[in-house]
Formats: structure tokens, sequence, C-alpha cells
């Protein structure tokens, strides 16, 4: 398996980290996940909620399924990857602090995927999807399975007005408290 390290700034996601994730399937979780994930061999489902998630809900569609939940960028064009990034963005994680496993699934085993549009066949209105760039795959995906890991650091400097507004609602809050 291949391993790629890639540290950028936030300014640079356009530019340097989507052109590796169009045309590929990929998982995205926490670097501090992926040791454990090579450990056991398997990426698994999260039906029972079992590991902590950063993406999805307890009422994803795929997740309820006992599927692996995927970013499939391998037919989606760059409006409908545009158009999802908001609702389920691969580059923001909150609970990683920007430090994310890319885990590249093997266009092997693309013919195991199922697509979003089983969503709209299930008719499962009330399920959480992301349409044109989600797909599942049953049970548990092999490590075997995995062509390319890139592990990506990515410095977001905090915003100094944001961080100003925090400070001075902790002091109003402290102050009120008392």
């Amino acid at each position: 398996m291949k391993t790629t390290a890639l540290h950028l700034h936030c300014d640079q996601l356009c530019e340097q980290l989507l052109p590796r994730l169009v045309g590929r399937v990929f998982h995205v979780t926490c670097l501090s996940r992926l040791e454990q994930i090579l450990a056991s061999g398997k990426i698994h489902s999260n039906r029972e909620g079992q590991f902590p998630t950063a993406f999805g809900s307890s009422n994803s569609f795929f997740r309820k399924r006992g599927c692996v939940s995927l970013f499939d960028y391998k037919f989606a064009t760059r409006e409908q990857i545009d158009e999802s990034i908001p609702k389920c963005s691969p580059f923001h994680v909150p609970s990683c602090d920007y430090k994310l496993a890319y885990l590249f699934l093997s266009p092997a085993d693309y013919d195991l995927l199922i697509p979003w549009t089983s969503w709209k066949q299930e008719q499962a209105w009330s399920d959480k999807i992301v349409p044109y760039v989600e797909a599942g795959y049953s049970g548990f995906i092999p490590v075997t399975s995995i062509e390319e890991v890139l592990r990506a650091i990515i410095d977001c400097p905090a915003n100094p007005l944001v961080e100003a507004l925090k400070k001075r609602a902790a002091t109003v809050s402290t102050s009120t408290e008392g």
C-alpha cells in the first residue's frame, strides 16, 4: 500500500488536495485513528455507533445498513463536488483537528460499492445521504482493498477576530457568574 504525506495550508485545499481526490473513492478518518484501522486490518462499519464519528449521524443511510461510507468522486462533476462540500466536507473534520487520513479504495473493488441512488430506490427519504458523492461498502473494507493512504496535516490558523470574540464572550460569561 502506498503511503503519502501532505502538509498544507487551508488556503491550498482546492489547488493541492482536491485534485488528489477527484476521480477516486476514499474514506476519511482522523489521522489518530489510522493506526487502529491498519492494526485491525479493516475499516469497520459504524452501524452500532461503536466508533466516534466525524461525519454523518445515527440517521445516515449507509450507516443504518451496516456499510462503510465513502466519498465517491470517481464520476462526480466539479459542480456536484462543490455542492456537496458544505453538506459533508472531506477537508474539515471538527474532531480531527485538521489531521486527516484519506484511505483510497482500489479500483478493483469499485464494483462492490453501493451507489447513493439506492437511497432513491428505497425511497428512504428520512435517512441522510450526500447525493452524487456518497457511496457505501457493505460490512467492512479490508485494508488489502486500500491502494493508498494519504496522511494530511492542514494548517488552519485561528481567525484573530473569532478568537477575540470568544475571549470576550468567556470574560463576559465569567463576570456574570460571580
